[in-house]
Parts: C-alpha cells; structure tokens; sequence
C-alpha cells in the first residue's frame, strides 16, 4: 500500500477515536456545545484539572502594575522544514528539524506550533484577532511555549502563512522562516501557567511578547474560514505573578 494513502489512514483513525494531535488527549472536546470549555472537566478525569488547576492559561495581562523581572531569553531559530496539520481544533505547524530557546540557560526545543482566534491572552481585557503559540519542550518534560498576539497589517513574513491550509486528516510540507517570527523588541510577560486545550497540564511556562505581530486580513480570513473560535477563555490569577521583562 502506497505510504501516503497509510498516512492518510493513520490519521483518519486519530480523528475517529477523538485524539487530539496537538497534545494527546484522548477524550474528545471541542469549543462549543457540551465539549466547549466550561465543560472540558466533566468530559474525563484525566481533564480535571481544566477545573481545579489555580495556574490554567490563558489569563489577562495588565499593562500597568507588573513587577519588573530578570530572564534570559536566547532563541535559536533557522530555515526550517514543517508539516502542516490540519487536526480538527486549529492548524499546526510540526517541525522537521531542531530549534531551541534557552530560558536562563535551561534548553527547550521547538515542537510545534499554532494558532487561535482570537487570541487566547488578553491585554486589559481586550482580544487580539489571533494568537500564535510556538511549544517548546525541555529533556526533563517541561513546556515553555512563546505567545505571539497577532494584529491585522502588512507583513512580509506572514503574507503567505495559511495558503496551503490541508483538510483534516492530510497534511502540508512547507519550509518556514522562523527567526523572523519573533519581534525586534524582546520586552515580554511571564508567568507559570497551562496548556489551554485539554488535559490542561500545568507547570508551563508562559512567555508572551509585549510587541504584537501583523498579519494580512487576507491570511487571518483564510485562517478564520476554518477556525473562527477557538480559543479558552481567560482564567483566574489566583495568586500568581506576572513579571514584566524589558527586554
């Protein structure tokens, strides 16, 4: 049987049995009706913490009033091959080769990454159109992913971002520039917090740059045509703190 028509199959059982690609869950949930957010907990043990967790994300960030805090954040970005997956919650870029960031020295490479619209942090309330996540994971398992809030304006490097959008179930190779993605202006919030679809891990670190990105409103739409809703609503701060880096 030929390869392409086994991957095809692989991931039709995947969509079947309700596994999400992105994180492995294996209750299926979605972002309305009876598997929207407020119910992801009811939906399977192994999501409680969706409802208990007091550090989920996303969460809203306050311009004003952040403690200023000390990281060090190196990226280490290249020309890189993806996989583009269309996984039936939003649309995925999986790397083929490695790129790493180090946050005070601790290594995490890229896995993947993807969008929601509209964003899932807010700034003083307030949505962005949409939100790009790149999720890196470190050799002991843990998770630090960088936020990116998307705005609608001209970008060479995001003018062709979702023209080669696959069905669920097939995928896309496509060659991305990452080491353009990120701002000039490396100013940033962070904080401890989760992932945003289930089970909703906790023990992430979350790194969101204070300068947004722009996007063509002809490539959000082309976005937007396939996931128009997809983001968690904020959560609770409880008492965690969100430290301001300058730079």
């Amino acid at each position: 049987m030929p390869q392409k028509i086994v991957k095809k199959i692989v991931f039709a059982l995947i969509l079947i049995s309700g596994i999400s690609c992105s994180h492995g869950s294996k209750q299926h949930w979605s972002y309305e009706g009876h598997e929207s957010p407020d119910h992801w907990a009811e939906l399977s043990t192994d999501y409680k913490r969706c409802q208990s967790g007091h550090h989920q994300s996303p969460i809203d960030l306050h311009t004003k009033d952040n403690p200023i805090g000390k990281q060090k954040l190196e990226t280490f970005y290249h020309p890189t091959h993806t996989h583009i997956v269309n996984n039936g919650h939003t649309i995925e870029f999986d790397m083929d080769q490695k790129n790493i960031i180090k946050i005070d020295g601790k290594e995490f490479e890229l896995i993947q990454l993807h969008f929601h619209a509209d964003s899932e942090h807010t700034v003083d309330s307030n949505h962005f159109p949409a939100e790009m996540h790149l999720v890196h994971k470190a050799k002991d398992g843990k998770l630090a992913v960088l936020g990116l809030l998307i705005d609608v304006g001209q970008s060479k490097t995001f003018d062709h971002i979702f023209d080669k959008i696959p069905n669920i179930g097939e995928e896309v190779k496509v060659d991305l520039h990452l080491e353009k993605f990120l701002p000039e202006n490396r100013a940033r919030f962070t904080y401890e917090g989760s992932l945003t679809t289930p089970p909703c891990t906790e023990g992430v670190k979350w790194i969101i740059f204070e300068k947004h990105i722009r996007v063509p409103q002809a490539q959000l739409m082309k976005f937007r045509s396939y996931y128009s809703h997809n983001f968690r609503p904020t959560q609770k701060t409880y008492d965690r703190q969100v430290q301001y880096i300058k730079k």
